[in-house]
């Protein structure tokens, strides 16, 4: 492994802080219902994060990247302007090993195996919630770096926002609530429309100066009703329809997603969940004007899904959480140009887990065993186990060992090749993880620091072959470790954030995997000038990576944000990207955004 140094800065920093706090214990942190699977159990790891509605908002955030990018162990990439498709590293793993749900239902798209974050909107947002670590022993398949899951938003009063800016951007943003917290139903609806900017840059190997833009239409529904004693019923449901613009033609795309759960309190230590879920992703690429050869291609996703959770508390301090998922889902690739099917498949995976937690004093621990079984390889077991002390109210030490594997798409599977070359694999196995884990907390009256290092060792990668035909096989290792730092508090109107990682994701021969930094930085300072005004500037710095045989440079840029509450009902917001106007690229060929800057207006019926 390559060694680096945390930002010396940043740990001074934090220390000083912590400082500065007495000796009054800080209350806990926002629970993270990802890494349980239920909102009234806590895990005994303190390295999982929560960015709330209220953050989102103060930073005048517009994309789901702008949020991910400024968390510790997290690389969002993308390829353009705002609606262009975006992939996440989490801790050295790739988008298809990480996990994201949204409303609770698994959106990693059956056919990639990912999810594109450019799909979201930061205003289509409540939360994020993100579980670092190995999942599967909860989740199944795809949880080798974590797990990401969004929870959308619900107006809470009738409202309006427009958001105009750099590169003729447009949006426009309503919702409205008809009933109160416990009873009722929001709907949300929004337009962007945008020029874009040229993406791709002059190493790319087809070159072309125009625009890059599009327009996205989203749609939210969602409500919950309290039945009766012990019975509450919800529902969520997203619809996004998008058409982006790329040099060799276009993206047409709609995604829904939707979400129904019912909870009941059986006993009073005794609860049950049911909740069934629904995907659909729809992909069209229309790549006729390609200059190397047209092509027009489509790809279809349709999921359904069920999940049965038992929360028993047995005895004080001792819960157990019981469960089985179950999930059908159909993935199609055709050629739309020759009017053909590459492959139409229906792949089924069920799996039934059971978790303890329990807590004895100072101790805290949990235990997870998972069995899963999917269509393309049989069955699969995983397992996980945390265990952490509080050696003292505000210091805490833990340390955890999790397995967690990725189950192959079917893309993987059953992609047909081009010109008999680059074929899936339909005798593929799982890819394997094995993360090993230990860190400290401290935690002291509204300041926190905490300290983690891992190791992840991943076996039967799916890649390329060597040699002709080049199908994809079982063949690389790659060890994933480091250490991550995140800090972060108020102090007084003051609110600080900031992480640092240093990390190494290797293959086994030593070579550095594409596109993930060996080291991370990221920063925010948020001042609030009265109780209307605030403003604050976010920081973020990445180490060179390797891509596509090439090395691109390092960089580090600056954003700047504030919120003004004019009136009551009138909000009025504006952020500035890329304040320093630094030119770099985090993909190899495509240009990210020069400095760029927008402005919110928010009108809210009161």
């Amino acid at each position: 492994m390559k060694h680096f140094s945390l930002p010396l800065f940043a740990v001074l920093f934090s220390t000083a802080s912590l400082a500065q706090a007495s000796a009054t214990d800080a209350p806990p942190a926002d629970m993270v219902v990802t890494a349980t699977r239920l909102p009234d159990i806590a895990s005994p790891l303190p390295n999982n994060t929560v960015i709330t509605r209220a953050e989102i908002a103060s930073r005048q955030a517009t994309t789901l990247a702008d949020l991910l990018q400024q968390e510790a162990g997290l690389v969002v990439l993308g390829t353009g302007g705002p609606l262009t498709s975006s992939a996440v590293f989490l801790r050295g793993a790739a988008s298809k090993q990480v996990l994201v749900l949204i409303d609770g239902v698994r959106v990693n798209d059956a056919n990639q195996g990912l999810f594109d974050l450019s799909l979201l909107r930061a205003d289509d947002i409540e939360r994020i919630e993100i579980a670092r670590g190995a999942y599967s022993s909860q989740y199944g398949s795809d949880a080798i770096g974590g797990v990401i899951q969004v929870f959308t938003r619900q107006s809470e009063r009738a409202e309006a926002s427009l958001r105009a800016g750099s590169f003729n951007t447009y949006e426009l943003n309503a919702g409205a609530r008809l009933g109160d917290a416990r009873n009722g139903v929001s709907v949300r609806i929004g337009h962007l429309d945008t020029d874009g900017f040229s993406a791709t840059g002059p190493n790319y190997f087809a070159p072309d100066p125009d625009k890059d833009g599009g327009q996205m239409k989203t749609a939210q529904l969602s409500g919950q009703a309290e039945l009766g004693a012990g019975l509450k019923a919800g529902f969520s449901s997203s619809w996004k329809e998008s058409r982006t613009e790329f040099d060799a033609g276009v993206n047409d795309q709609e995604a829904a997603v939707a979400s129904a759960r019912l909870e009941h309190d059986i006993r009073a230590n005794w609860t049950q969940t049911l909740q069934l879920g629904w995907l659909s992703n729809t992909l069209a690429t229309d790549g006729r004007d390609d200059p190397f050869g047209a092509y027009y291609s489509g790809f279809n996703t349709q999921r359904d899904s069920a999940s049965w959770l038992h929360r028993v508390e047995w005895m004080p301090g001792w819960t157990l959480v019981a469960g089985a998922d179950i999930a059908d889902e159909q993935a199609e690739n055709r050629d739309l140009l020759a009017n053909s099917t590459l492959f139409d498949k229906r792949l089924q995976n069920t799996g039934v887990f059971v978790s303890q937690y329990a807590t004895l004093g100072l101790v805290s621990a949990s235990a997870s065993l998972r069995e899963d079984r999917h269509d393309s390889f049989g069955n699969y077991g995983t397992g996980n186990a945390t265990l952490a002390l509080q050696l003292m109210p505000a210091l805490k030490l833990y340390g955890a060992y999790g397995s967690a594997f990725r189950a192959p798409s079917a893309t993987d599977l059953y992609y047909p090749g081009f010109f008999g070359m680059y074929r899936g694999n339909p005798d593929l196995q799982p890819e394997e993880a094995r993360e090993r884990e230990v860190g400290v907390e401290l935690r002291h009256r509204g300041q926190h620091v905490r300290v983690s290092a891992y190791r992840n060792n991943v076996r039967d990668l799916i890649d390329y072959g060597s040699s002709m035909p080049f199908d994809l096989v079982n063949v690389k290792k790659a060890r994933l470790q480091g250490v991550e730092l995140e800090a972060g508090g108020r102090l007084a109107d003051l609110r600080w954030k900031l992480n640092a990682s240093s990390q190494s994701a290797e293959d086994i021969q030593g070579n550095d995997l594409v596109r993930r930094p060996q080291a991370t930085f990221g920063g925010l300072l948020e001042y609030a000038f009265t109780e209307r005004f605030s403003a604050g500037t976010e920081a973020r710095a990445r180490s060179s990576v390797r891509d596509g045989g090439q090395r691109l440079g390092g960089y580090t840029l600056f954003n700047v944000y504030a919120g003004w509450e004019v009136l009551p009902s009138l909000t009025l917001g504006a952020r500035l990207e890329n304040a320093g106007d630094k030119r770099y690229q985090e993909i190899l060929g495509y240009q990210a955004a020069e400095r760029s800057g927008y402005v919110t207006a928010t009108y809210a019926w009161r």
